[in-house]
């Protein structure tokens, strides 16, 4: 009985003596549980955030997809298809108000080209002004061309076919047709009325028009 009573005696002055030291421990203890569960909660927040972000990236990238394709591939095509393109001075360039072009190439850089009223081109036609010294190599080669004189002049009601290339200096008389994949070289003069094929372009038939 009396060692009962020793005992609870030292148990309650040790609790007494330690109290100062153990309180501190174990709100310390309480603080890092804390902080600890908080930080488990934060990653767990952001890993679901992220799941998230990447599920509706999915979603809206699925959903525009086919909306930017539809549109970058109707611009593609009329760029292609539809724009010309003008490799030189673009001044030189005379295109009467009434002529069609689609996707033809002009270069300007040896000298003017001039389409006549009503007369149009095929698809990927080029009409080119520019050349280039043969008789030179390399460089040499590459950096000398002519800067006037090669000029092109295509008359009224023209028809240039799909693919055909015009070299200058020439000249395309009114209502000619140059068919399509023809090659027409530098000093050529298509007479009006004529049709013109092949590599190099000659005639091979006089049109017989109708009457108006």
């Amino acid at each position: 009985m009396h060692l009962l009573l020793l005992m609870n005696a030292f148990w309650s002055w040790l609790a007494q003596r330690l109290s100062p030291f153990l309180k501190p421990l174990l709100l310390e203890l309480l603080e890092q549980e804390k902080a600890a569960s908080v930080e488990s909660a934060q990653s767990t927040l952001k890993q679901e955030e992220a799941v998230l972000r990447e599920q509706l990236t999915e979603e809206i990238s699925a959903a525009i997809a086919p909306l930017l394709q539809s549109q970058l591939a109707g611009q593609v095509h009329d760029i292609l298809n539809t724009q010309i393109r003008v490799w030189g001075d673009r001044d030189r360039l005379h295109i009467a108000p009434t002529a069609a072009t689609v996707n033809t190439l002009f270069n300007t850089t040896s000298g003017h080209i001039t389409l006549g009223d009503y007369s149009f081109t095929g698809h990927n036609v080029s009409l080119l002004t520019g050349t280039h010294n043969i008789q030179k190599q390399s460089l040499a080669r590459m950096q000398d061309y002519p800067p006037e004189g090669r000029d092109i002049v295509i008359g009224q009601g023209v028809w240039i076919g799909s693919n055909a290339t015009v070299l200058g200096p020439c000249s395309i008389g009114d209502h000619a047709v140059v068919a399509a994949g023809a090659v027409v070289i530098a000093g050529t003069k298509v007479p009006a009325g004529a049709i013109v094929a092949g590599v190099p372009a000659k005639v091979v038939k006089m049109i017989e028009f109708e009457a108006d």
